[in-house]
């Protein structure tokens, strides 16, 4: 029989001596792994549901059936070439002088007890259930496993083993029978000594970094062991002698546990009511509870040389693709439970709304959703649609059910409407939509009705003021959605400062509102006066179901800040501004917010943030602002800083104004004898660091218009390069062209091509007609002879010099 202490260890391999015969020795097999079959597969087989089951009366969906078996091997090649040379090696050192000695056998070392466990995520959103079989203890100790895994967990298990992560593990925990060399082991313990002993729970965290990948943490309670807490207080005798052999610390630990163990259960037999230390009845009670009080008993363990001991082998495993031995699509099949008669071949959505029927039932009659499927199987059309109705008197969910055409199509559309009880719009679509959800809500942001919380944010005011009463106009509609403009009052008062407006739209709330504001003070000396401001954008968000809306009171003096963008509204789109005014000595705070753009500009003009001061020297205020570009892109600028609301607050990155130059080609012959024309134009102020270059090409004599952004109007020199493509694709450059902004709207006329001067032909000499003398003529007038030719400039053809005149005989006299 096999004996400590360990004979050899080769390569890890771990190999005791018979303590019979010299020549026998045992090993622990190293390797655990996947089983293979006859045909060198592996012994794993991963059913991977292509669409979630779903079970009657269970939440979880399952994803997938993983069945397996591992063993516990060794090379047999490694044993017979290198492991028995070196026993035959080491036996022929100890008996030199033995003729005869016999070879060395090997052999495993067999099991006496033990079980296996399969590591895998201790959270029950991913595995429904894991069962492990007991290992076999002889031969390769193989060991079954099956695991039922939920939908999210089979896909986590697929894709983590395709991405070579370790996401389980495979341990064993076997026992064997081992002789002792010439080695003493004694322990001693009383029960009365027993009876004093106090054990708890101990708490430790476990952190698993191989589950999936990722690290989860679980909180574990054990009991200690009786043995573990009567050693730490000196109540045991526990003596371990050595004698003359050769055993190692970990063989000593090793009799230490074997030797604890043994006390335990003498302590569970003589003092604990029923089960082990370890079982769920004893975790329940804090404390173990003692009986038996009279007894007096003693244990007492004396192992000596050739006793046996049984000691713990825990092999394991990570399991990644290496431990499986085969990429993970070769093991995997996926099954189509959508086609099977007898399991899963519906699509079954669950639906509900999420309106409130309580808060909103007098104006809303129903929600409705109208559901449709389309497909086609095995040559037959599978076309399903249903409505769903949801009233005040039935919220009950909805389910709808349909056959799939085929496994992946599983995209249903849906529309959803409200349907009001009166109303100029009876019945109104909210959206339409397609989904792969199966659990649907129809969702309704806001059924009709706009509701705004309207309150004084001053309420002393009514008294230090003289103020009797606030009248706020609310103005809201919505053309689109046959919202007519409705100009509706509410009134704060001393006793009243907070009112809710309420008014039933029958549509959508997703437009903002404008509000105006009236203060009436009471004045003894001039009588009741009325302050009326200017109408206000209050916003909204969409969807929101209400708002609140900050009156202010009023004073004696107003903060009035004009806001001016100036911007390329060709390129930008919406511009928001973030005002913040703030004034802590008398606890006042006023923001407005302005969305801007060049719609919003042209109808509202400049637009105004104003409100009443309390300290009329604290105008400070601070600005931020997010542009919006109208090919996606958002500028943002942080807060700044602004000392007064004197003046006119310019936002944007034309400070000096947006320049439009219109480009006009029809000096070119563009269209008749140029194909077209391409002018590259480039402005830069690099003091401001603003660079804007255009190409623009022409066809024909259509003008095209050139926005500038300046933020500098000193800076107005630009450049332009043009290319005339001539009807047989000749390319002639004009470079290096200047020009100077002048105003907001300039014309710059592209020059004619050049071209290349031609001489002047000699004017034809004209013989003078004869003179018949002695005829006396009038005298001629001398003609001035011409001047040079002017020097032709680009873009100028230089016409033939005419002849010069000849002179013309007067008359006879």
């Amino acid at each position: 029989m096999q004996s400590i202490p360990v004979y050899d260890t080769v390569d890890g391999l771990t190999i005791f001596r018979d303590d019979d015969n010299i020549s026998s020795f045992y090993y622990l097999p190293r390797t655990l792994q996947i089983a293979r079959s006859g045909d060198g597969k592996p012994m794993f087989t991963f059913l991977k549901y292509q669409l979630p089951v779903e079970r009657e009366g269970k939440d979880d969906k399952g994803g997938g059936y993983l069945v397996f078996t591992t063993q516990l091997v060794e090379d047999q090649a490694f044993l017979d070439s290198t492991v028995k040379d070196r026993l035959a090696s080491r036996m022929r050192a100890e008996f030199p002088n033995e003729p005869s000695l016999p070879p060395p056998t090997l052999k495993a070392i067999d099991f006496t007890g033990g079980e296996v466990r399969l590591m895998i995520m201790k959270d029950n959103r991913f595995v429904s259930e894991v069962q492990s079989g007991r290992p076999s203890l002889f031969g390769d100790n193989t060991a079954s496993f099956a695991v039922e895994l939920k939908d999210l967990g089979a896909q986590l298990f697929y894709d983590a083993l395709k991405k070579g992560a370790g996401i389980a593990a495979v341990e064993y925990n076997l026992l064997f029978d081992i002789r002792l060399p010439a080695v003493h082991v004694h322990a001693h313990a009383s029960s009365k000594e027993v009876k004093t002993v106090i054990m708890g729970y101990t708490e430790s965290q476990v952190t698993d970094e191989d589950t999936w990948g990722n690290e989860t943490t679980t909180d574990v309670a054990h009991r200690t062991s009786v043995s573990e807490v009567m050693d730490s207080q000196g109540l045991i005798t526990l003596t371990i002698d050595k004698g003359s052999s050769q055993i190692e610390d970990e063989d000593v630990e090793a009799l230490r546990a074997f030797a604890f163990s043994k006390l335990d259960e003498w302590v569970k037999e003589n003092f604990l009511k029923g089960g082990s230390i370890v079982t769920e009845e004893d975790r329940k009670s804090q404390w173990m509870t003692f009986i038996h009080e009279d007894i007096d008993k003693t244990f007492d363990l004396d192992l000596l040389q050739r006793d046996v001991v049984q000691r713990q082998y825990n092999p394991s495993a990570r399991f990644d693709p290496t431990f499986l031995g085969v990429d993970i699509d070769e093991v995997v099949l996926d099954i189509d439970l959508g086609t099977a008669e007898w399991y899963f071949n519906t699509l079954t959505v669950k639906i509900d709304t999420n309106l409130d029927f309580e808060m909103y039932g007098d104006i809303v009659h129903s929600v409705v959703g109208h559901f449709s499927y389309e497909g086609e199987k095995d040559g037959h059309r599978i076309d399903k649609r249903e409505s769903f109705a949801f009233t005040k008197t039935d919220r009950q969910p909805k389910t709808f059910s349909t056959r799939l055409s085929k496994v992946g199509e599983d995209t249903y559309a849906v529309e959803v409407q409200v349907n009001y009880k009166s109303g100029a719009v009876t019945t109104a679509t909210l959206y339409s939509e397609e989904s792969t959800l199966r659990d649907y809500t129809l969702r309704v942001p806001n059924p009709g009705v706009m509701k705004l919380n309207v309150a004084a944010t001053d309420k002393l005011a009514f008294d230090t003021q003289k103020l009797s009463s606030i009248e706020v106009e609310i103005k809201y509609a919505d053309p689109e959605r046959d919202v007519p403009e409705v100009i509706e009052k509410v009134i704060l008062t001393k006793d009243d400062p907070d009112v809710e407006y309420k008014r039933v739209i029958y549509a959508q709330w997703d437009k903002p509102y404008q509000y105006r504001t009236t203060y009436v003070i009471s004045d003894e000396a001039t009588g009741p006066q009325r302050i009326t401001t200017e109408w206000l954008d209050g916003g909204h968000d969409p969807g929101a179901t209400s708002a609140y809306l900050s009156i202010g009171t009023p004073f004696d003096h107003l903060f009035q800040l004009s806001v001016l963008p100036s911007v390329d509204w060709s390129e930008v789109q919406t511009m928001i501004v973030d005002l913040d005014y703030v004034d802590e000595a008398n606890d006042y705070r006023q923001k407005r917010t302005l969305s801007l753009s060049e719609q919003s500009i042209a109808a509202l003009q400049q637009p105004l943030w104003r409100f009443p001061l309390r300290d009329p020297d604290q105008r400070a205020f601070r600005y931020s602002v997010k542009t919006l570009g109208k090919d996606g892109a958002v500028r943002s600028k942080d807060w700044e800083a602004m000392p007064s609301d004197a003046g006119t607050l310019v936002i944007g990155d034309a400070v000096g104004g947006v320049a439009k130059i219109q480009i006009d080609p029809g000096d070119t012959g563009v269209g008749t004898t140029l194909r077209r024309v391409v002018v590259r134009l480039r402005y830069e102020d690099k003091a401001n660091n603003v660079l804007d270059e255009q190409a623009m090409v022409f066809r024909d004599v259509t003008p095209q218009t050139w926005s500038v952004a300046r933020a500098d109007r000193t800076a107005a020199d630009f450049t332009y390069d043009v290319e005339y493509v001539g009807t047989d694709g000749v390319v002639t450059p004009l470079v290096g062209r200047s020009g100077r902004i002048t105003g907001s709207g300039d014309l710059l006329v592209l020059p004619m091509p050049p071209a290349v001067a031609t001489p002047t032909p000699a004017a034809p000499v004209t013989p003078p007609p004869p003179v018949t003398p002695p005829v006396p003529v009038t005298p001629v007038t001398p003609v001035t002879p011409p001047g040079p030719a002017p020097v032709p400039g680009p873009g100028t053809v230089t016409p033939p010099v005419p002849a010069p005149p000849v002179p013309t005989p007067g008359p006879v006299g």
